[in-house]
């Protein structure tokens, strides 16, 4: 992502996470799908160990960092409801659950997104 763009969504992303709100945005500003699952973790995530460390002014700057370097079609943040952590992540939309649940267990990530039903979905593990 460009340096300009990357400014400006980190700034939405860094506004978003002091109001306390989780969320996507399509990096190329293109409109989000209404329907489908959000799953993290094409790229290692930026995470802030806490709310409190998400909203300092060093955590603009990382967030901006981290989009400088991001070449997936939306970026996600979240707040993970059992840990407290802050996490940002490229983030990849699939159609179907089973997608979603498939890439969530490949990556190795904690939870994805239900778009329409706007809740987090934790990952179950994968069977042996």
């Amino acid at each position: 992502m460009d340096i300009i763009a990357a400014n400006a969504i980190g700034i939405d992303i860094f506004n978003s996470i002091a109001d306390g709100n989780d969320g996507t945005l399509g990096a190329d500003g293109a409109n989000l799908p209404v329907t489908g699952y959000f799953v993290g973790g094409v790229t290692a995530p930026l995470v802030f160990d806490s709310f409190r460390e998400a909203n300092t002014p060093s955590a603009l700057g990382d967030i901006v960092e981290f989009l400088k370097s991001t070449e997936t079609a939306f970026v996600g943040w979240w707040t993970d409801s059992e840990t407290g952590k802050v996490y940002v992540d490229d983030t990849t939309w699939h159609s179907s659950l089973e997608s979603a649940t498939g890439a969530a267990q490949e990556r190795g990530e904690i939870a994805f997104w239900d778009i329409l039903c706007e809740t987090e979905i934790r990952t179950p593990s994968k069977e042996a």
